[in-house]
């Protein structure tokens, strides 16, 4: 079961993806987190965003390709993920994980 405070985070950062142009899916599912993110490669998104724990204030941002990770700023989140959306490019993901602390992929 999701966390209510999770489920809220989860909720302003959809709607605010949304306002952004960037189509959503949120996976609530008790299945693996490694589950999760083969589902959403099979479907072909670029980017997916894990809010595991709210009371840090990051969430874990995955770019498909690499399968790398970073945790960020949920306030950074939704602003990151648009610029990414709009001009996705290695380049571009490799100044994010410059910039971000890398997350440990999890098997």
């Amino acid at each position: 079961m999701v966390k209510p405070e999770v489920m809220t985070t989860v909720s302003r950062l959809r709607n605010e993806l949304v306002m952004h142009g960037i189509s959503v899916r949120v996976d609530d599912s008790g299945v693996t987190i490694g589950k999760k993110y083969a589902r959403v490669d099979e479907l072909g998104i670029p980017f997916a965003i894990t809010c595991d724990f709210v009371n840090d204030g990051k969430v874990t941002l995955r770019e498909r390709d690499s399968a790398s990770q970073v945790r960020i700023s949920i306030d950074e989140v939704v602003q990151l993920v648009s610029q990414l959306c709009r001009s996705v490019s290695p380049r571009i993901w490799s100044e994010v994980q410059a910039m971000y602390p890398m997350q440990q992929q999890l098997q």
